[in-house]
């Protein structure tokens, strides 16, 4: 049968199917044109956490992670969500210029980069390329940018870029410095180092926030 009238009668995702394929290859056989199809039955809650977390673990050692290691159980203490999700947002950053082990080493990096969805992770790199012109390789220095609000990224970076048009700040700062330091000391070590930069602080960050 095609693949759309299997995943509506099945009432399960592309991940799913490719799971169940691979677990049970003979299920194939009631998918014939002719057979009707048989709804598959509910997993528990167990069921579904167990397969889930199996799920993860195969991911894990696709991307180069030593099985048992102090590497992947950090991973998988640090991943949220089911585990067929991964891989759909592994290929954001592949679709966004980076090659698959640069991503691998980012996940290792930091593996909570993802637990965003899809939809997040496009919009942030968008902003970071499109709006601020920022190379796509600059989250390969510092990965855990992708897990700050979609706020403090813009207003941090916006603000870092007036200042920087004025002078007042150094003009090559790392992400890392001018999107992880704290509010009240970025505030003190770059916002007020230009008269005006305390206002249009406050006028970005109404603007910004209130959207």
């Amino acid at each position: 049968k095609k693949l759309e009238t299997l995943l509506t009668a099945l009432r399960v995702t592309k991940d799913q199917l490719c799971e169940i394929v691979k677990e049970s290859p003979e299920a194939m056989e009631n998918w014939v044109v002719g057979k009707k199809i048989k709804r598959l039955p509910n997993l528990t809650a167990e069921e579904e956490e167990l397969r889930s977390q199996r799920m993860k673990t195969e991911f894990l050692l696709d991307l180069g992670f030593v099985e048992n290691s102090e590497e992947m159980k950090r991973a998988l203490k640090l991943f949220r969500g089911k585990g067929l999700n991964l891989q759909e947002r592994f290929d954001c950053f592949v679709n966004a210029g980076f090659s698959k082990k640069d991503v691998a080493e980012m996940v290792k990096d930091s593996p909570n980069i993802l637990n965003l969805s899809k939809d997040a992770i496009e919009t942030k790199i968008e902003f970071l390329v499109n709006d601020l012109g920022y190379p796509v390789s600059i989250l390969r220095k510092f990965p855990p940018c992708i897990s700050y609000k979609i706020e403090r990224i813009k207003l941090r970076l916006t603000m870092y870029n007036w200042l920087k048009d004025q002078g007042a700040v150094e003009p090559n700062l790392a992400l890392s410095t001018v999107l992880a330091t704290a509010d009240k000391l970025f505030i003190k070590a770059y916002v007020e180092q230009h008269p005006e930069g305390p206002a249009v602080y406050e006028r970005l960050k109404q603007t910004i926030c209130s959207h």
